[in-house]
């Protein structure tokens, strides 16, 4: 198992991935990313908005307005 430090060090990551992805316009990477950091951390409110940005950058705009 992981310990919290390592949990939040990948959580910190898989965030900082996502931001990379979305400033080099590739934003179907970063929403694969939050997706599954959701999934485990479903009240990350950072991964929230990301995710709708994401969305919102890929003209997803329903499912941006509903993340």
């Amino acid at each position: 198992m992981f310990t919290e430090k390592e949990i939040k060090e990948l959580i910190s990551s898989a965030i900082e991935k996502s931001e990379k992805f979305l400033s080099e316009d590739s934003p179907q990477n970063a929403e694969i990313i939050l997706n599954q950091l959701l999934k485990i951390n479903p009240d990350n409110l950072k991964a929230m908005q990301l995710l709708g940005m994401s969305q919102y950058k890929q003209e997803k705009y329903k499912e941006a307005k509903d993340t």
